[in-house]
């Protein structure tokens, strides 16, 4: 049996574009690598590789995340993705990365624009649960509760395996006073994964949002054996000592939070209110301010104003 010139023209062709494929995807893992390394000039150069010799809307967000961590500006990222979303306006995973950077400053509308874009093209379930989580992440933010709910509901039928959707679900259902269903999914999680950091963590916030302040210590402490220098645990743990009668050891915690993560208007709420308990007034009210400065009222809501008002406004 001999192959004909059109048969053999068609099995190159083929074992040229895999090859291609092959080492666009070998280049993406060196970006990768590289990206781990700190080398984030490398990363883009190498990933900018990938992208010519196939142009795949994975690869571009990668280009994104890593211009990103070279420290390009958020708004040439997004100029970046929309030139690329011109070129191919129906890529759900480009939409969502323009999304995420609109929300990094602040562009909250757009952001939901381009996650509703994205879910319009989205076709893999998969996909489609992960914008719906992105976006139900976005609407817990805003406070737009009731649509952050349906959001993870929809998720949830979509892609029931998913920790990030369980866990950023069970906020939504803490923040609507729904508990108990809180609690059910940051277990489940953890039941699967007792090394999951988010999870645990969580689950110490709900339990001290709903003042089970010793339960809450215990997973705290758990997330800061696994991760010492988490931020955000660092801080609710710092709540919960407060609420324990602590308040030095508090303070000690907070102060190590902030450390790491300067922008955390809650971490300034939580530090104020320890400052009080300590009678250091003025060095609270001074927290009151940046927590404002930072944005939790438009996240959280008026409880700072209402600090200052009874503490630093006489």
């Amino acid at each position: 049996m001999t192959l004909t010139k059109y048969t053999t023209t068609i099995i190159l062709f083929f074992v040229s574009f895999f090859s291609i494929a092959q080492e666009a995807k070998e280049l993406s893992e060196k970006a990768f690598e590289l990206s781990k390394e700190g080398k984030y000039n490398k990363a883009i150069k190498t990933i900018e590789k990938a992208i010519k010799l196939d142009p795949k809307d994975l690869y571009i967000c990668e280009k994104s995340t890593y211009l990103n961590q070279s420290g390009v500006s958020t708004k040439e990222i997004i100029k970046f993705l929309t030139q690329e979303i011109n070129k191919n306006s129906t890529s759900p995973f480009l939409y969502q990365e323009r999304g995420i950077n609109y929300q990094n400053i602040y562009r909250f509308q757009d952001a939901l624009l381009d996650y509703s874009e994205a879910l319009k093209y989205a076709k893999e379930d998969s996909v489609k649960a992960s914008i719906l989580d992105y976006r139900g992440a976005l609407y817990q933010k805003i406070r737009k509760l009731e649509l952050a709910k349906k959001d993870y509901e929809e998720a949830y039928k979509l892609d029931s395996t998913s920790w990030s959707i369980w866990n950023n679900y069970s906020i939504v259902l803490d923040d609507l006073g729904k508990i108990d269903q809180s609690i059910y999914f940051l277990k489940k999680i953890i039941k699967q994964d007792s090394t999951n950091v988010p999870a645990i963590m969580n689950l110490g916030f709900v339990l001290s949002n709903n003042k089970r302040y010793e339960e809450a210590l215990l997973y705290l402490n758990q997330a800061l054996e696994l991760e010492p220098i988490n931020a955000f645990a660092l801080n609710n743990r710092s709540y919960v000592k407060l609420m324990l009668g602590d308040p030095k050891e508090a303070l000690k915690d907070v102060n190590k939070s902030l450390e790491i993560n300067k922008g955390n208007s809650y971490a300034y709420k939580n530090r104020a209110l320890i400052l009080l308990e300590l009678g250091k007034k003025q060095e609270a009210c001074n927290d009151l301010k940046t927590a404002v400065e930072y944005g939790y009222t438009q996240f959280y809501g008026s409880e700072v104003e209402e600090l200052i008002k009874k503490h630093c406004l006489k």
